[in-house]
């Protein structure tokens, strides 16, 4: 199955849940507990969003064919694969090279196209992906009509849904006469130019797939407004929880592929009014109001920095801060204290909530880790938080222990000179 085939299945899949849901409304307004016309507008609004979702479908299923004509059509060669390893899919630059058609290759592991001495190194790449993915791997292919050449094989995992992924690969023969520098620059404008496309694509699909979620919200909080139905306000509660799971995932998406692709914006922040709206933000989850917050701000100078970018900093680690607590104990808290000069600017962000392990506190800001099963979220909030904060040329420190709670620690440079 390609890519593309996938992408638009997973959207149907939405549309098609999506639909269920609207159904499930109409037809309970219209059951006899509840006759047509008992609230047309509840109806009319559904059937309006309805149709707004199925625009907003059909311009996702156009993105998705042009990723799908991206890979077939590229000259370079290109594999997919599934989690086991094994090829799903491939371009006709690959087959060409592998000496094979794309029916044979498929449900082939990729390292069957190795010699034996190579073969080991797959295994060793994969169980320490994706650290292992900073470099590509250099072995030895061998087609099926016996040639063998060099290869650097490079991998980037696309992430489908909360527990789903595949690896798209790139395969870029090595010509052993060049210079190895000439090599490398030539790989490196490759991939660069790859990332780009598929940035390109991440950012407009993430951006499509977030209007039908604000469209649904609108019509539960139009719901929740005119009715009195106990269970149907049960039901409403429920689908906003869905929605707003799928909608922070989506946003997670977006800030990922919009850090990497926009430039810094510097602006004068007010850093005690941006936290006391962060928290406005998040008042949906639960418990918020069970926390007692501490803020408090000891400036000599005024923070320049780009306040979007700090804004998602913020919003995720507080976000944590609150989903993660320890509600048992008497005084559950967060405390925030931050100190500016001209140089630069210190966030402390303190709580007593659940903790981290100690095993898991170094790779909590790796892209997709999950320190415990019991994580809602998409795996990607800590590692935005990192690649963010070292685009605005600051770093981070974390000190947590179960039990105890969690301290993150934000270094920022203050960007005067930027203005």
């Amino acid at each position: 199955m390609d890519e593309g085939k996938v992408f638009r299945e997973k959207q149907q899949t939405l549309l098609n849940t999506l639909k269920e849901v609207f159904e499930l409304f109409s037809n309970d307004y219209s059951s006899k507990q509840h006759p047509p016309d008992s609230n047309p507008a509840i109806l009319k609004k559904i059937q309006e969003y309805q149709s707004v979702l199925l625009q907003q479908h059909q311009e996702i299923s156009d993105m998705a064919s042009y990723f799908e004509a991206l890979f077939h059509q590229a000259p370079v060669p290109y594999l997919l694969l599934d989690h086991n390893h094994k090829i799903v899919d491939s371009n006709p630059a690959a087959t060409q090279l592998l000496g094979t058609s794309a029916e044979k290759l498929a449900g082939k592991e990729i390292s069957e196209f190795s010699t034996e001495e190579h073969k080991h190194l797959f295994s060793n790449f994969f169980n320490h992906f994706p650290e292992s993915a900073t470099k590509p791997l250099r072995i030895k292919i061998v087609t099926r009509d016996e040639n063998s050449f060099l290869a650097h094989v490079y991998y980037n995992r696309i992430y489908k849904a909360e527990n789903s992924f595949q690896y798209l690969t790139i395969l870029h023969t090595i010509d052993e006469s060049k210079p190895n520098e000439e090599v490398l620059i030539q790989e490196k404008q490759l991939l660069q130019q790859e990332n780009a496309e598929l940035e390109k694509f991440m950012y407009s699909a993430s951006h499509d797939l977030r209007s039908p979620m604000v469209s649904i919200m609108g019509v539960i909080n139009v719901a929740r407004m005119e009715t009195q139905d106990e269970q149907m306000i049960v039901y409403l509660n429920f689908i906003e929880m869905s929605v707003r799971k799928l909608d922070n995932f989506v946003q997670d998406l977006i800030n990922l592929s919009k850090n990497s692709a926009t430039d810094i914006r510097v602006e004068k922040i007010k850093l005690r009014e941006l936290i006391h709206g962060i928290f406005d933000q998040l008042h949906y989850i639960e418990n918020v109001k069970r926390i007692r917050k501490v803020i408090e701000v000891h400036d000599t100078a005024e923070l320049h920095s780009d306040k979007e970018r700090l804004n998602v900093v913020l919003s995720n680690l507080l976000s944590n801060a609150i989903k993660y607590h320890h509600y048992g104990q008497e005084d559950p808290f967060i405390a925030i204290s931050i100190r500016v000069d001209n140089q630069q600017a210190v966030i402390s962000l303190q709580d007593n909530g659940q903790g981290i392990a100690e095993e898991h506190v170094h790779k909590i800001f790796n892209k997709f880790y999950r320190a415990s099963q019991n994580s809602k979220g998409s795996g990607l909030g800590l590692f935005i938080v990192k690649e963010t904060i070292e685009k605005l040329g600051g770093n981070i420190q974390v000190n947590s222990a179960i039990g105890k709670g969690t301290t993150f620690k934000i270094t920022l440079p203050n960007l005067l000179s930027r203005i």
